[in-house]
């Protein structure tokens, strides 16, 4: 009976100093629950760290190269072979263009029409004398075609020989009073013609002559006429 009042007086001397003490099982659950959120930050932490290193090795392509790679990309220079290959075969390719009445080489090639691109570093020619040309004509060659332009008031054509197929040995373009235009294929034994009629009571007659023991044709000539029938 003594001890059990002891207990109560000691009960309530706690509870009036306001000290509460925690039951054994309690208190061990605190400990790990303190014990579980420090075990969370450290994880956090060691995850934040390595997603921050896996960011830092793969960069966007947008990002600015290091100074080291910088200075390797600039140290770097092209080959001097390949260089020099390139500037050989852009050399094999260029035409060998000669004085206006000189025929160039025309290689037996087989070749399907310049482009357009092509056609401005192609060869002016014409082997009819200067006093003749027609005016606002020109011809030009690259490989194995020949290019006649003529602008203004020329209205047709007449008198056409031995051009072959329209869309595979040539190609026109009838445009009365604006543009008239051939391109067509030289070919070894084939001597061709036609006649380009202007308003004017004048034309450009053109004339191409390949004899068959030839390397190239011995005219490829456009003179100023009169007018057509």
């Amino acid at each position: 009976m003594k001890l059990n009042i002891l207990g109560v007086r000691l009960s309530c001397l706690l509870l009036l100093s306001g000290l509460v003490l925690p039951a054994c099982g309690e208190e061990s659950n605190a400990k790990k629950d303190d014990s579980s959120k420090e075990d969370d930050k450290k994880k956090k932490k060691r995850d934040k760290k390595a997603k921050a290193d896996e960011e830092g090795d793969a960069k966007p392509a947008s990002a600015k190269p290091d100074e080291a790679d910088a200075k390797a990309d600039a140290d770097a220079k092209p080959d001097e072979g390949e260089a020099q290959a390139e500037g050989e075969l852009d050399s094999d390719d260029a035409p060998s263009c000669g004085e206006l009445n000189e025929v160039p080489t025309i290689p037996d090639t087989g070749s399907k029409p310049p482009t357009v691109e092509e056609w401005k570093t192609a060869c002016k020619v014409n082997t009819q004398g200067p006093n003749s040309h027609p005016d606002d004509c020109e011809m030009k060659v690259m490989r194995e075609w020949l290019r006649v332009t003529c602008r203004g008031d020329y209205y047709k054509t007449q008198n056409m020989e031995n051009f072959g197929a329209n869309g595979a040995d040539y190609f026109e373009m009838i445009k009365p009073n604006q543009i008239i235009g051939y391109t067509m294929k030289l070919s070894k034994g084939r001597n061709q013609k036609v006649r380009i009629c202007h308003t004017k009571n004048k034309r450009a007659s053109l004339f191409v002559s390949w004899p068959s023991g030839e390397e190239k044709p011995l005219h490829i000539a456009l003179a100023r006429g009169p007018a057509c029938d």
